[in-house]
């Protein structure tokens, strides 16, 4: 959104009056439906949704995105369903997203990327050594940084061993913290 419907919109959000901004955001994506500021009042529609807790309504939005057809926006919906459904308590949901990144490209996306370390992450918790070491080559094979690539082979080997009856599963996390992929936080579709 620019111009003076945005500065209404931040206007309610300063204010907490999410419930405002909600309303004004999806008037303005529906008026101004493929053009570049309806898709990014439509990022900024589930951030509000989000912070109301109106998961469901986050998660249609989310859906609309997906089917505008745009392959970058489709990556960063899935991801951040995943993330929807997880504030949800739907690990299965979640899972079931993050599986969904899978197949999309671009393979080294830092959103299919994050996504892919959340889903061997939530495979490890399920003790579904196998599954995670699956997800974890694949980000060994895709990831664009160095790090969290050697990481990730590191930690698929290991989880191969333990699977097999070899070696002790790893602790920690797929990708070191010092080089998670790329701020994910914030949608990097919309400026800050």
């Amino acid at each position: 959104c620019e111009g003076p419907a945005s500065w209404f919109v931040e206007a309610y959000k300063a204010t907490g009056k999410l419930d405002r901004a909600e309303e004004a955001y999806r008037r303005y994506a529906s008026q101004s439906e493929g053009d570049q500021s309806g898709k990014d009042a439509l990022w900024e529609l589930v951030e509000v949704q989000k912070e109301r807790k109106a998961f469901r309504s986050a998660l249609d939005t989310l859906e609309r995105i997906l089917a505008s057809g745009d392959a970058e926006a489709a990556l960063e919906a899935t991801f951040r369903k995943g993330d929807v459904l997880l504030m949800m308590d739907d690990r299965e949901g979640a899972v079931a997203a993050w599986e969904g990144l899978k197949a999309l490209s671009p393979k080294n996306s830092p959103f299919r990327i994050k996504g892919l370390i959340n889903l061997g992450e939530e495979y490890e918790k399920r003790k579904d050594d196998c599954a995670a070491a699956d997800v974890y080559d694949d980000i060994g094979r895709n990831a664009p940084q160095g790090n969290v690539a050697q990481a990730a082979k590191e930690r698929a080997k290991a989880f191969r061993g333990a699977g097999g009856g070899g070696g002790k599963a790893p602790k920690g996390k797929a990708a070191p913290a010092d080089e998670e992929p790329e701020d994910l936080d914030r949608t990097q579709v919309m400026p800050s």
